[in-house]
C-alpha cells in the first residue's frame, strides 16, 4: 500500500462514512441508540469501522487500521501493522503539506509537526468537510513530503 492508495482511500471512506471533528470517529448517535451496556460496547467498537471520521481516522482506516489507529488482527496480519503505520505517517506528512493553515487558530503550537497540522486543521471551527476533502485531494496530486 502506498500514501496516493491511503490519501485515496481516505477521501472515498470522508466521502461515504462521514467527516466529524474532535474524534478519530463519531459513534454518539450510534452508541446513545443502543438498549444495553453490550449493545453500547458494540456500537462504540463498531464506529471505528464505519462511522464518520476525522482526517486522521480516515488515513488509519484507509490503511486497514481501525480508525483510532490500533490493529485489527481482522483486518492485517501483525507483521503488517508497522508497515501500515509508516504508510500513514508518510500519507500524513503529504497532506499536512497541503492543509490551509489560514484555519489553524493556533499555528505556532503546531511547530510545523505533520499530525499536530492534520489534526488542528480538521477540528479548526473555520474547516468544513470540503476543505478537508480539498487538502486530501491536494496531497494526492502534489506529492508533497513524499
Amino acid at each position: 500500500m502506498t500514501p496516493d492508495e491511503v490519501l485515496s482511500r481516505a477521501v472515498e471512506i470522508l466521502e461515504h462514512d462521514g467527516w466529524t471533528q474532535g474524534f478519530y470517529c463519531d459513534a454518539a448517535e450510534s452508541i446513545l441508540e443502543a438498549e444495553s451496556e453490550d449493545d453500547r460496547k458494540y456500537a462504540a467498537w463498531q464506529a471505528y469501522y464505519n462511522a464518520p471520521v476525522c482526517s486522521m481516522g480516515a488515513l488509519h482506516r484507509a490503511a486497514g487500521l481501525t480508525a483510532n489507529g490500533e490493529w485489527d488482527s481482522n483486518r492485517l496480519f501483525a507483521e503488517e501493522f508497522g508497515t501500515a503505520l509508516d504508510v500513514v505517517g508518510k500519507a500524513t506528512e503529504r497532506l499536512a503539506a497541503q492543509v490551509d493553515t489560514s484555519l489553524i487558530e493556533n499555528l505556532e503550537e503546531c511547530g510545523g509537526r505533520p499530525f499536530a497540522l492534520v489534526i488542528n486543521h480538521n477540528d479548526s471551527p473555520a474547516a468544513s468537510k470540503e476543505d478537508v476533502v480539498l487538502a486530501f485531494k491536494r496531497a494526492i496530486n502534489g506529492k508533497a513530503g513524499s
